[in-house]
């Protein structure tokens, strides 16, 4: 990332506020391989505000451009049991010219969900809508094309309700753990698969140790081989 925030040879980390709108940079980003303990300090200055007081969304970055989709706008009041209106927003923000842009809306209105980046396109997933105080169950799934500004929703809907899944990419597939349906009444213990190639979802086999929903998942490719130290 360039532009007047950024020094030569620090990396930046934008952080977006659950609740309180705004976008903050650490002015020093430590090093990952800053050896341990050692006391490290960040020191944040406030960047141009957000354009809705937004709680319950999803953030991701594509070529160095944050992209915040959906979630609850806690400034309209009326709404959800959360005092919040469930959106379908899709906000672009620039950290070298400092300016939000507003794009394309969703197709539909959706908290708690998660978003997925794979080969440029963004993938909204899960979450959750409102009908007068009721929460639903949001089976749509919806790529979104940044270059062309478009949504277009997937022939293919999820399995099952998910909100609050953990989400990781891998091999050009979108991984789900855990969630909570809110048709079930239940938290989900197991994991499944999107392939955008095929246009299918799978469950696959084996459950994480418990139910659960809001987890942080990342993919971490392993070595063939892992030496043994004593």
């Amino acid at each position: 990332m360039g532009g007047r925030y950024n020094r030569p040879g620090k990396a930046k980390l934008p952080l977006t506020r659950n609740r309180t709108p705004g976008l903050w940079w650490p002015r020093f980003f430590p090093s990952l391989f800053r050896p341990f303990p050692k006391v490290l300090t960040t020191c944040c200055c406030c960047l141009l505000i957000m354009p809705y007081n937004s709680a319950h969304h999803c953030v991701v970055e594509v070529e160095n451009f944050l992209f915040v989709l959906g979630g609850e706008d806690q400034w309209n009041p009326n709404g959800g049991v959360h005092n919040g209106e469930y959106v379908p927003w899709l906000y672009c923000y620039d950290p070298v010219m400092d300016v939000w842009a507003r794009k394309q809306d969703m197709n539909t209105k959706r908290a708690i969900h998660t978003l997925a980046v794979m080969n440029d396109r963004l993938y909204a997933i899960g979450g959750n809508h409102l009908k007068g105080f009721s929460h639903l169950d949001v089976m749509l799934v919806e790529c979104y094309d940044p270059k062309g500004d478009q949504w277009n929703i997937l022939q293919t809907p999820i399995l099952e309700g998910r909100s609050g899944p953990g989400c990781a990419v891998l091999d050009d597939s979108i991984y789900l753990v855990g969630g909570y349906s809110w048709s079930m009444g239940a938290y989900k213990s197991s994991t499944i698969c999107y392939s955008p190639e095929k246009g299918t979802w799978t469950e696959l086999e084996g459950d994480v140790a418990e139910p659960l929903a809001g987890p942080a998942c990342s993919t971490v490719i392993l070595p063939a081989c892992v030496p043994y130290n004593k």
